[in-house]
């Protein structure tokens, strides 16, 4: 409860009491999976990119590689490794304890760990084969047949996307079930707008997201697939003064520094 009270003042920004909260339930077992990642989420709000991977290399040494969050947390470590040009660790990190066949995770974090980062790791500079996208693609219409999850939705609809499948992405494009429906069709559009290079239009099906995003679940750092996306649209259009301009308003964190190729 402790480690969950933490979680909540970081996602609000309370940082600093966020980690002396967080830290004083790790001194009392120290072996919560849920504690350590919830650190590893205030880490990454403060962007202590280095600190945060050194915790979580440290930490995870010790976790069965069966437990529920042990892919999840490895998709933690995959970001901090992306956020310092260190594709290869990346790359090992996916291949061995977040995609499909890798990870014992539940699929819902299967799913959106391994099509956010693959999309997080083309934008920063990364190529992506075309078959890790066709790979989750098949995922998700297998394990996530039916849509109304809308945080699974909006993952889904990028591996469709990108996969080049869009029959599935019709399916999400239209959607009309799940909590927040009425985002994950502009979304579902924005990524295949992007999949066909129409940045403008992409950025456009964006906008009214943006505002609201929260509402389509996950933590600050998860819904960074959208700011991030919204950055990567900014400087595709040569428009890189209102990009940073975005940053300072909407994620200060990525101010000055973000994983998206021809941004500092």
């Amino acid at each position: 409860m402790m480690s969950m009270h933490a979680l909540s003042l970081c996602e609000v920004g309370r940082l600093d009491e966020a980690l002396t909260l967080m830290d004083r339930s790790l001194a009392l077992n120290d072996s919560n999976a849920n504690g350590a990642h919830f650190k590893a989420h205030t880490l990454s709000e403060t962007g202590e990119a280095e600190a945060g991977r050194s915790f979580l290399d440290r930490w995870i040494a010790g976790y069965d590689r069966r437990a529920v969050l042990h892919g999840h947390l490895s998709w933690h470590r995959a970001l901090w490794a992306l956020d310092r040009g260190d594709f290869a660790a990346m790359w090992d990190t996916l291949d061995t304890a977040i995609k499909p066949g890798a990870s014992r995770s539940l699929p819902i974090n299967i799913l959106t760990d391994t099509s956010a980062l693959l999309w997080r790791a083309e934008i920063a500079g990364a190529v992506v084969a075309p078959d890790r996208w066709h790979d989750i693609s098949a995922y998700a219409a297998r394990f996530f047949p039916e849509p109304g999850q809308s945080f699974v939705d909006m993952h889904a609809a990028l591996a469709h996307a990108m996969a080049g499948e869009g029959d599935r992405l019709g399916v999400l494009v239209d959607v009309q079930k799940g909590y927040a429906a009425d985002l994950v069709r502009p979304v579902a559009r924005a990524w295949g707008a992007i999949a066909r290079g129409e940045f403008e239009t992409a950025l456009d099906q964006l906008a009214p997201v943006m505002g609201q995003h929260e509402r389509l679940g996950g933590s600050r750092a998860q819904r960074d697939l959208l700011e991030l996306t919204w950055l990567t649209l900014l400087l595709r259009l040569r428009r890189a003064e209102e990009a940073q301009r975005s940053m300072l308003g909407r994620r200060h964190v990525f101010a000055t520094h973000a994983p998206v190729a021809g941004y500092a």
